[in-house]
């Protein structure tokens, strides 16, 4: 889902990866439904950010038309592997339909942005040192982010 990241008059979507691979252990509380869960998840697809101003921005201090820098676009690096802790409701083990409801964080570290201008301006260096200002404020905005939310829900049919 985007996020709107907004540090001076630039606004960007961050658009979260999905994880790829989950490794995770359930701990069935009293024989109930609730459960713990615990484990790692590891991500292979890097978080995309882009912004496409439509009027004219500020970056590094500067002022810059919308034609001339196209469009920032970037990654977001975290950390590859994410330890995991969750809670959940659910009984795989009953036969019929089941339903899972699972609520938890992977703690990835804290991100660090690159971006890159698709317009004319790109590669002047003067812009590149004002990006470079952009840079690091959208890296001072999203530092808070150092947990990636998992929200699952659902259903199972046991045999």
């Amino acid at each position: 889902f985007p996020i709107e990241v907004t540090p001076e008059d630039v606004a960007y979507d961050l658009t979260l990866a999905t994880p790829s691979i989950t490794a995770l252990l359930d701990w069935q509380v009293g024989g109930s439904g609730f459960r713990l869960s615990g484990g790692m998840i590891f991500f292979v697809n890097e978080l995309e950010l882009e912004a496409e101003p439509k009027e004219p921005v500020t970056i590094g201090g500067q002022e810059y038309q919308p034609q001339q820098i196209g469009s920032l676009v970037g990654n977001l690096g975290t950390e590859q592997v994410a330890p995991y802790f969750g809670i959940g409701w659910g009984d795989s083990t009953r036969t019929g339909i089941t339903f899972s409801l699972d609520l938890g964080a992977a703690f990835h570290g804290t991100p660090e942005a690159d971006l890159r201008a698709t317009g004319p301006i790109g590669d002047d260096p003067g812009f590149q040192a004002n990006l470079a200002d952009e840079l690091a404020e959208v890296n001072d905005e999203i530092e808070v982010f150092t947990a990636y939310p998992v929200l699952s829900i659902g259903i199972g049919f046991g045999l």
